[in-house]
């Protein structure tokens, strides 16, 4: 996975909770990509599922504070 794009999603979440297509719409980065970062960042805890939307965690924001500022 391209850090990048890793990084790219997560300032997304900067502002609030996401859909899988908000994030490809906002991002540029294709669909396959945001999923495949969407399970890395669940499976680190970073993550959370809400209604079809995800959003960082307290402990994402924690791990990634600095980097999610454009």
């Amino acid at each position: 996975m391209s850090g990048n794009r890793k990084i790219i999603v997560l300032r997304a979440f900067a502002t609030g909770p996401r859909t899988v297509l908000e994030l490809v719409e906002q991002t540029d980065v294709p669909q396959s990509s945001v999923y495949r970062i969407i399970k890395t960042l669940i499976a680190e805890g970073t993550l959370q599922r809400l209604l079809g939307r995800f959003s960082l965690t307290t402990a994402g924001r924690k791990k990634y504070a600095g980097q999610l500022e454009n």
